[in-house]
């Protein structure tokens, strides 16, 4: 089983983004993990809604 963190991570933001790339650093650490960054989809990155895709049916 694949994990992810799903959010949205700095920058252009801070805040709760800044929290997103520490909680996902710290994750990361002790377990494999992958990163979908809303912020790059909100961009309009085909590629990375498409990842986003993929990662809700597996």
């Amino acid at each position: 089983m694949a994990r992810w963190y799903l959010g949205t991570f700095p920058p252009p933001f801070g805040g709760v983004t800044t929290k997103n790339l520490n909680l996902y650093t710290a994750l990361s650490e002790n377990t494999e993990i992958g990163k979908i960054d809303f912020s790059e989809i909100k961009s309009k990155d085909i590629s990375k809604l498409l990842r986003l895709i993929s990662v809700f049916f597996n």
